[in-house]
């Protein structure tokens, strides 16, 4: 562990023991811990708000329309960008 200065070699988190977790002395290291702790609480929520962008977006359609100018076909177009842009300024705000 670079931060306490103790090498436990390789340390599964899901076996540690509470033996190898006072081994390391995080107790003399408590402002580095508590700011792991909090990007670890920041990184979980981004990857909750991005699994929910992403099935917003899994069940969004969209209706496409015939784009015309006068008589002549140009293409084509989304019939109501109104709702993609409120999705979209919605998944901004949880970023």
């Amino acid at each position: 562990m670079e931060e306490t200065g103790k090498d436990l070699g390789d340390i599964n988190l899901k076996t540690i023991t509470l033996s190898k977790v006072f081994e390391l002395e995080l107790h003399l290291h408590q402002e580095k811990v508590t700011e792991i702790c909090k990007e670890a609480k920041e990184e979980a929520l981004n990857e909750e708000n991005i699994s929910k962008i992403d099935a917003a977006w899994k069940n969004a359609s969209f209706e496409i329309i015939l784009y015309k100018k006068g008589n002549d076909v140009r293409g084509f177009s989304i019939k109501s960008p109104d709702e993609i842009r409120q999705l979209l300024e919605d998944n901004i705000l949880l970023l």
